[in-house]
């Protein structure tokens, strides 16, 4: 296996190391696929596992606010997030078990 040493870690004098994908196997690296899936998880040590379907707009917000990068993208990056919310589900998954949280979201594949 070869790892990719060229790129320094800035402050921490040491070196950070990719694997290539075809160092795991040679089909690795799929095709794109096309989400159908946005879920919002949030912990609540109170609560029951619970699903919520959210509206598009909704999930247009949510995605927006929790985007790294959506002021640089501007229009385009708003227009690029609207046209996943409109072809997939959009929920907020409120978890207390990991094991619930599980169940319900695999619930949800078709």
């Amino acid at each position: 296996m070869h790892g990719r040493p060229d790129l320094e870690l800035p402050g921490l004098h040491r070196f950070h190391w990719y694997v290539s994908p075809e160092d795991i196997r040679a089909d690795a690296v799929a095709g794109r696929s096309v989400p159908q899936l946005i879920i919002f998880p949030t912990y609540d040590r109170l609560a029951e596992t619970q699903l919520t379907e959210l509206a598009t707009t909704e999930a247009v917000r949510r995605m927006a606010a929790d985007s790294f990068n959506f002021h640089e993208r501007g229009r385009a990056g708003l227009a690029t997030l609207a046209a996943v919310a409109r072809r997939s589900r959009a929920y907020r998954l409120t978890v207390n078990n990991l094991d619930d949280a599980c169940r319900t979201v695999l619930s949800l594949i078709d």
